[in-house]
């Protein structure tokens, strides 16, 4: 879905990181989600729509 670069697919898939996020939080694996994310968002810093997308999620790197 980040791939698409389409606005609704980045809705999308910051719902789903959240979920994922909620998962591995009631899981007690928050520190490998939190480093897989902060790949992630290193990876597409250069999608400026999609960083605010996350951070308005709240979803931020370890």
């Amino acid at each position: 879905m980040i791939a698409s670069k389409r606005p609704g697919d980045y809705d999308e898939a910051v719902k789903l990181l959240k979920d994922l996020e909620a998962v591995a939080y009631g899981a007690g694996a928050i520190g490998p989600f939190s480093d897989r994310f902060t790949n992630l968002r290193a990876r597409h810093l250069r999608k400026p729509t999609l960083i605010q997308r996350f951070d308005r999620a709240g979803l931020m790197p370890n």
